[in-house]
């Protein structure tokens, strides 16, 4: 574990086979650089406590036995960038409630046994992501969050969840052959635009009991039941 142990820098550190690979508790302004926790039990990397001000860059979190990388509220500012998390037992990332303002860019998250990306915090940015083959969606959204430039398929849901999920900005993304839809939401307020869905098992963009939402600009083609399906919930 690393506690309570502000402005400190941790460079090419591999942590093999161990109950957890990285706990940070209670950090602030950290950095992890080219650091690799493999085929550990639990949580490959841990941020949990009052950490404040952490960046996980050039990192690889694979083949644990549970999530990849676990935000635990109440931190805040963390920055995932230049990271793989694939092969997990459980989700490749994962962001608790109560978190706030992740940034996870140009990370690969591949082959997890659940969720790619599940972030519950609040005013997230998701951007330039492969998130690929994972064993339930893609990627499950939070509040605020931002979706951008990634590319979401091959996995065994829906490619983008707005589920209980609003205020998102979902653009820029290439959606494609997930077993069901490529985006399903049943939250308002969201901006959908300039995607582009293809080749999914369900619909394109499902939406259901949702209202002020917006549409546009979307690419929309060769998936197996509808483009645009607009429900509502009796």
């Amino acid at each position: 574990s690393v506690l309570n142990c502000d402005n400190s820098s941790f460079r090419d550190i591999i942590v093999e086979n161990s109950p957890a690979g990285f706990v940070l508790d209670g950090n602030i302004s950290c950095d992890f650089y080219g650091c690799q926790s493999i085929n550990s039990t639990g949580i490959g990397i841990s941020i949990i406590g009052t950490s404040i001000n952490i960046v996980i860059d050039g990192c690889n979190s694979s083949n644990n036995g549970g999530v990849g990388l676990n935000v635990s509220a109440p931190a805040t500012n963390c920055i995932i960038a230049n990271s793989i998390f694939n092969n997990n037992n459980d989700k490749g990332i994962n962001t608790d409630p109560g978190s706030i303002t992740c940034t996870i860019i140009n990370c690969v998250v591949r082959n997890n046994a659940s969720w790619g990306i599940d972030y519950d915090g609040v005013n997230n940015i998701i951007d330039t992501c492969v998130v690929d083959s994972n064993g339930n969606s893609g990627i499950r959204a939070g509040v605020d969050g931002v979706v951008s430039n990634c590319q979401l398929s091959n996995n065994v849901n829906y490619g983008l969840e707005l589920e209980a999920d609003f205020r998102c900005v979902v653009s820029g993304n290439n959606i494609y052959s997930n077993t069901s839809h490529g985006i399903y939401c049943d939250e308002d307020n969201n901006d959908i635009t300039g995607n582009i869905i293809r080749n999914n098992g369900g619909s394109g963009i499902f939406l259901t009991s949702a209202s002020g939402n917006n549409i546009t600009n979307n690419h929309i083609s060769f998936n197996t039941v509808n483009g645009i399906a607009v429900t509502a919930v009796s």
